[in-house]
């Protein structure tokens, strides 16, 4: 634990009292997932056809301590969330087996990880399918597959640099705006192509791979963010410069950016 907070250095300026403002941070972090699952496999026609159904039904539920952005320095993300996956298989015949399969899936926000605001962008829903045949000879020492996909997903979280989200949202006087601003935006990605791969093995002591792909992708979606100004200032009846909270803004004569405020005296 870097960074632990003493009581005796709470002020309006350091709510938490950690040792070191702006110093190292720590955080602690619980996340709990449950749900049920369903999954049936059953062969049709004397095995001619194969398919898969599943669902699962899942609660997901992730805190966040931390002392990075006081006052606010627990966040709390919920989410109940229902997914299917289904597939076929055709069995051609001993050397070839055509099969499709379409698939969703969620990914629920991670507390903390917002973004330049501190707001979250919802959970992120992939859909997936996938076609293709997978094959061998009758002396079963080639074999392989061909496949074409196709995906989609919406709210994906993607990583801005933090130079860029401070000066979304700077640091201040107030310290910055929201509750744990960090450098997530979400996008929609969308990725399709073809995929080629065949192991041949000759002997017992020679095998050999070879694949090949042809991907496609493309990130859309705008995010538009406003650039904030975190030095409002208040003041008292006497004219003096005030915290939030009405406490008096004390500054050293000499500019000390490692000390910009100093206690009363």
């Amino acid at each position: 634990i870097n960074n632990q907070i003493n009581p005796a250095l709470i002020s309006p300026s350091n709510p938490l009292g950690v040792t070191t403002l702006g110093g190292q941070n720590y955080s602690l972090q619980t996340t709990i997932d449950k749900g049920l699952y369903f999954i049936n496999d059953t062969s049709w026609f004397d095995r001619k056809f194969t398919t898969l159904l599943g669902a699962r039904l899942s609660k997901d539920f992730s805190t966040l301590f931390t002392e990075v952005a006081p006052p606010q320095n627990y966040y709390v993300t919920r989410s109940t969330l229902f997914s299917v996956n289904a597939g076929l298989n055709y069995n051609l015949n001993s050397q070839f087996r055509p099969y499709v399969n379409f698939s969703d899936s969620f990914n629920p926000p991670t507390a903390g990880n917002g973004d330049p605001y501190g707001q979250y962008g919802g959970t992120s829903h992939g859909v997936g399918a996938e076609a293709g045949v997978k094959f061998s000879n009758r002396s079963e020492t080639v074999s392989g597959s061909v496949a074409v996909f196709h995906v989609r997903s919406t709210n994906e979280p993607m990583a801005l640099t933090n130079t860029l989200s401070f000066a979304i949202n700077p640091s201040g006087l107030n310290g910055r705006f929201g509750a744990a601003p960090s450098t997530w935006v979400t996008v929609n990605r969308a990725s399709e192509g073809v995929n080629v791969a065949v192991t041949a093995a000759p002997s017992s002591q020679w095998r050999m791979r070879f694949s090949a792909a042809f991907t496609r992708g493309v990130i859309d979606g705008d995010a538009s963010y406003a650039q904030l100004y975190n030095d409002q200032f208040h003041a008292n009846a006497q004219g003096q410069v005030t915290y939030a909270d009405g406490a008096v803004v004390y500054v050293p004569a000499t500019y000390n950016s490692k000390q910009l405020t100093v206690p009363v005296g």
